[in-house]
């Protein structure tokens, strides 16, 4: 379970609404891994099937395994404006580049973007890393760990911190927080601020 690519650099972005929450990931290098119910596409954890391929049983087997695994959710994508806007408080948040750290009881699987939601392999896992293409800009990667470790955090390493263009214009008490506790923890971290003419090349390609 743990043949994952330790190396690969992925994005959460968060607000600075629950500085709790932002302090935790430098001071423990930790994310959650949360409920697939508790997430904001209500589509979660749907799965179209026909009766003639997977019987009843298998079917109740899923819905028992979708509760077992947590999911974090992340994004191969540092300089998304339409991530930035929706989850790091209209570009005022920051991002965080992360690495998982290795040999940990988990999964870690790109995002598959469907039209139809029938899942490739009638599993838990399979359910829970589709989602309806109108999601697709989000290049969304998902950790998934089980609920039986009695650990809801995934280890992570922090590599980079990004700042949005509005931080420091909204939240520059914060942000000074933020680079203050970094530099005293010693942490091997780029910060930067992500740059206004990358909204601008993102603006020309879409």
């Amino acid at each position: 379970m743990a043949n994952y690519d330790s190396n690969k650099l992925l994005y959460k972005y968060r607000g600075f609404n629950n500085i709790e929450f932002a302090l935790d990931i430098f001071l423990n290098e930790r994310l959650y891994a949360a409920d697939f119910r508790s997430l904001n596409d209500p589509m979660e954890g749907r799965f179209r099937y026909s009766k003639s391929i997977v019987d009843k049983d298998r079917i109740n087997e899923i819905l028992i395994e979708k509760t077992e695994l947590g999911i974090l959710s992340l994004s191969e994508d540092a300089n998304n404006h339409l991530l930035w806007s929706y989850y790091a408080e209209g570009h005022s948040g920051f991002a965080v580049g992360v690495q998982i750290v290795p040999n940990q009881e988990l999964f870690l699987e790109q995002i598959n973007y469907v039209d139809d939601f029938r899942p490739p392999d009638f599993d838990a896992k399979s359910v829970l890393t589709m989602k309806h293409n109108t999601w697709q800009h989000e290049n969304e990667y998902r950790v998934l760990k089980p609920t039986y470790t009695g650990d809801p955090f995934v280890k992570i390493k922090v590599k980079e911190l990004i700042f949005g263009k509005n931080a420091k214009k909204n939240n520059e008490q914060k942000m000074n927080l933020l680079c203050t506790l970094v530099e005293r923890l010693n942490l091997d971290i780029e910060i930067k601020t992500i740059e206004v003419n990358k909204i601008s090349e993102w603006l020309k390609n879409t």
